[in-house]
């Protein structure tokens, strides 16, 4: 357990409490911030499996075991991670579930996912909150200390070797706490988009129809994502794709980029202005597609 908050005595007292030898407390002497304490996670380790619980998840009982009978019965599998339960806190310590982070009724499914999804162009689609990584050089690895908590999942995901699968049973839960610790620094989280698409546009080949759904995807979670994807299609002169997109769309994102100079402007400086975010997502973009046809048959897992 790592304890990010050199003052706070909370987390210690709680490890001396359950006294379980095989938990290990660190408690850093100076705060080092989400993005630098999620890679202190990822080191490599001599186990076959990893995982992370976040401060504002917790898990279902029976999670861990579900999910490595997956990764045992499925050797080629990345990762798998469960749907989870979202919980709303509201004033007054008062929380009320509300759904689910992926909408199905087939509980009992997974999901394998043996090639790239639009979603991932400026997004992703596994959560750290109820996942198992299987431990190896493409898994466990450093990111840059400096990007957005925001984007955290995405960029690592970018990084990952498919294929992964998705347990559609909801065995995690996610907190909606009224405060949290995402960056508020717009332009940096701006920027971070611009690159994933970016990369993306520049070493993926893919059809246009994938990044039209791409694009529906973004429109219809974030207008940010849509932004991030319009400003990296018209920089790399794609204009061909461009027509693609729905006219009302892109002449929404025409007069956002008008309306708001400093961010379009921050948003093309973004590999000026992060170049080790940069770097890193060029080079796993790069990999990821060289690599893509070495993805594993996927089977359903034994009961």
């Amino acid at each position: 357990m790592h304890n990010d908050d050199p003052h706070d005595t909370f987390p210690e007292r709680l490890v001396l409490e359950v006294n379980d030898r095989r938990i290990i407390y660190v408690r850093h002497t100076k705060n080092l911030g989400a993005s630098e304490s999620f890679s202190l996670a990822y080191r490599p380790v001599a186990e076959q499996f990893m995982s992370i619980l976040e401060d504002d998840n917790w898990w279902e009982p029976e999670f861990l075991e579900i999910a490595l009978q997956v990764l045992r019965a499925n050797p080629t599998l990345t990762l798998v991670w469960a749907n989870m339960w979202k919980w709303q806190e509201s004033p007054g310590n008062l929380w009320a579930k509300a759904g689910t982070i992926w909408p199905t009724e087939d509980h009992d499914g997974i999901e394998p996912i043996s090639e790239d999804h639009p979603r991932q162009v400026v997004n992703h689609l596994h959560s750290h909150g109820a996942m198992v990584l299987r431990v190896g050089p493409n898994t466990t690895f450093a990111t840059p200390q400096t990007i957005p908590v925001a984007i955290i999942e995405p960029i690592r995901e970018r990084a990952y070797p498919l294929p992964m699968a998705r347990i559609n049973r909801p065995l995690g839960n996610f907190a909606l706490t009224l405060t949290n610790c995402h960056d508020p620094n717009l332009a940096r989280y701006l920027q971070g988009l611009v690159l994933l698409a970016g990369s993306f546009l520049r070493h993926a080949s893919k059809p246009s129809g994938f990044y039209l759904r791409a694009w529906q995807i973004a429109k219809s979670t974030s207008i940010y994502l849509m932004i991030a994807i319009f400003v990296s299609v018209v920089s790399q002169g794609r204009f061909k794709l461009l027509r693609k997109f729905p006219l009302r769309d892109l002449a929404f994102c025409a007069g956002w980029c008008g309306r708001h100079p400093r961010r379009l402007f921050g948003m093309l400086r973004a590999a000026h202005d992060q170049p080790e975010l940069e770097a890193f997502l060029d080079s796993a973009s790069q990999q990821k597609w060289c690599n893509s046809k070495q993805c594993g048959r996927w089977k359903s897992p034994e009961p």
